[in-house]
């Protein structure tokens, strides 16, 4: 059974962490890894583990009653061995009274990764997900959010965003 644990600074898996990071993820979408570790009450950097075997992480930011996935990431030995959904089961359940929101990139025809965007897609809505209506484009990216356990509008998901301190918000 897959169980999460909280990372702080002092973590051990921290240096792992960062390492998978940076191979999941783009140096144009990562955010600099102070703001995942904020101990602030609103932010979640966890490391989930299959029994003592470290199989990936998420960072969750919570404001009110909606939690945004920030990133979600499987060790690349571990892929497509159901890791992801288990995850996503994790965060679903630790935050089961909330609705639980992430972005993708929004699925466009003519992507140079159009096929990856639209398997994320799919991958998010067999667990749950569905289309909230909101896009934006975010360092010349485009992004959609999906949401789950309700809905979120737009004046919503920018208030979400507005709580933030400015140095984060710009951040993040």
């Amino acid at each position: 059974m897959l169980r999460a644990k909280k990372i702080n600074e002092k973590s051990q898996e921290l240096k792992t962490i960062k390492e998978l990071y940076r191979e999941a993820f783009p140096r144009a979408e990562r955010v600099p890894m102070k703001y995942l570790l904020e101990e602030d009450n609103q932010s979640e950097l966890s490391a989930c583990f299959d029994g003592d075997v470290f199989c990936g992480f998420y960072a969750t930011l919570t404001v009110g009653d909606i939690t945004h996935i920030l990133f979600l990431a499987v060790e690349p030995t571990l892929r497509d061995r159901g890791y992801g959904s288990q995850i996503l089961a994790l965060i679903s359940d630790r935050y089961a009274q909330n609705r639980i929101i992430l972005d993708i990139e929004a699925v466009e025809p003519d992507a140079p990764n159009a096929e990856q965007r639209i398997r994320r897609k799919q991958f998010y809505e067999k667990n749950g997900y569905r289309e909230s209506g909101i896009r934006y484009v975010w360092r010349g990216v485009p992004y959609e959010i999906l949401v789950k356990n309700g809905s979120i509008t737009e004046a919503e998901f920018d208030a979400f965003w507005d709580s933030l301190d400015d140095e984060r918000r710009n951040e993040l």
